[in-house]
């Protein structure tokens, strides 16, 4: 798993989706003059749920079959395996007229045809509130724990256990936002806790200590959106993070808990009905305190943009460059420079066609080691009723690694056949 400079990512890079200020006859940070082919509602698929006192539950089953021809992501000697999923969800949303509480809990049985090995099962529950206290004032906060499997091909994976590495997270975030006329405030935090759970050696059978890797993120972000027009509004944030492991030296040769921050500034906008979009540079840095020569800064950047060439067809793009930790023993963090390219079409109201790919470059700290990944995948969804879907997708996923500390290099194919179930 990637873990994410979550206060960056969620804060200076999101829509500007603040509430009306008060007696405002318009949002001028509103950005839902038009929607993506992936976002819009569609009233006469979509689910539509079972009343439970003034909620509505939502139960859905995904039922995934495929073939992945590397499950291992090894470079020679690959192992293909068939696999099914079953991923049962319930979620439940308030039907008030005011403030909102979501409940969600889910779960992935995941079985390999060929490799019991690899054999999972991960699951979560979250709850969400949002507290409207005036028109323009609005307060949200949500936690969650998942049990989740971190894949053979994660770039932080030790890839020397018998059974993929598995570990719990918990979080918490919490958000407030205040308009003033033309100028919105906003302040968020987020708190992240990373549990692995031990391993087992393949050849000994002996225990794999993955406890050096639990870690408590905490980011808190302070940003300010200024409307120039009803939509146009430019944004200062700054973001600030701190790293916090569990396990420090002598129980292991290093302590790679650190602290950063990111500041940004940027446009967000809406060009007619035809572009949407969010785009903030600046700068970060990243103090390893603990480790000699590892701190790192330099030009940060992150951005997302929707065109909309015709009404059926949505193209969206995002760039992104940080830093993220990487808690290998030689090498704190890597830089990661990437972004993607999604092309989502409607070719019939329920029918839809997608293509993606995407592109990242990591450069690790203190080692000699880069990767670069890429992903390119296709899928099309047809939606037979409001209560049954079904899906087919195709991805591949290409690793390269170079230097005197290089990973792996891999090349992934997986295809997909998805049975919704939804009520």
């Amino acid at each position: 798993m990637r873990r994410l400079t979550k206060a960056a990512l969620l804060c200076s890079l999101c829509f500007a989706t603040g509430t009306q200020a008060f007696g405002q006859a318009q949002n001028d940070f509103a950005r839902d003059r038009d929607l993506g082919v992936l976002d819009r509602p569609r009233p006469e698929y979509d689910a539509l749920g079972m009343p439970v006192s003034t909620f509505l539950m939502y139960p859905r089953l995904n039922v995934v079959t495929g073939y992945n021809d590397n499950i291992f992501a090894q470079n020679t000697g690959t192992q293909g395996s068939g696999f099914v999923q079953l991923q049962p969800s319930v979620a439940f949303r308030s039907q008030w007229s005011q403030h909102e509480l979501d409940l969600l809990t889910h779960a992935s049985i995941n079985r390999y045809f060929d490799h019991g090995t690899e054999d999972t099962d991960d699951y979560g529950a979250s709850l969400n509130g949002r507290l409207d206290v005036l028109a323009s004032t609005k307060l949200t906060a949500g936690g969650s724990y998942d049990l989740e499997t971190e894949p053979r091909e994660s770039e932080t994976s030790l890839r020397n256990t018998i059974n993929p590495v598995q570990f719990g997270l918990w979080t918490a975030q919490f958000s407030g936002s205040h308009q003033f006329n033309r100028l919105q405030i906003s302040l968020n935090g987020t708190w992240d806790s990373f549990n692995y759970l031990d391993g087992r050696d393949p050849l000994t059978g002996a225990v794999v200590d993955e406890h050096y890797r639990n870690v408590q993120d905490f980011g808190e972000t302070l940003r300010g959106d200024y409307a120039l027009s009803p939509d146009t509004a430019i944004f200062i944030s700054g973001n600030l993070n701190q790293h916090i492991y569990s396990v420090v030296p002598p129980l292991v040769p290093s302590n790679f808990g650190s602290h950063g921050y990111e500041m940004l500034g940027g446009v967000n906008f809406q060009i007619t009905s035809l572009l949407t979009g969010e785009v903030g540079i600046g700068y970060y840095q990243q103090n390893y305190p603990h480790l000699l020569n590892q701190d790192a800064n330099g030009f940060a950047v992150h951005g997302t943009m929707q065109w909309f060439p015709t009404e059926l067809t949505t193209v969206t793009l995002k760039v992104n460059r940080f830093i993220q930790d990487s808690a290998i023993v030689t090498s704190a963090g890597y830089v990661d420079t990437g972004g993607s390219f999604e092309v989502d079409h409607e070719l019939r109201y329920n029918v839809i066609l997608s293509g993606i790919f995407s592109y990242n470059h990591d450069s690790y700290q203190g080692i000699d080691r880069t990767d670069e990944r890429w992903t390119a995948g296709l899928g099309a969804k047809y939606l037979f009723t409001r209560e049954v879907g079904l899906g087919l997708n195709f991805n591949h996923d290409s690793q390269v690694s170079s230097g005197a500390n290089r990973f792996i290099n891999f090349d992934i194919n997986r295809v997909m056949l998805n049975l919704v179930l939804q009520k």
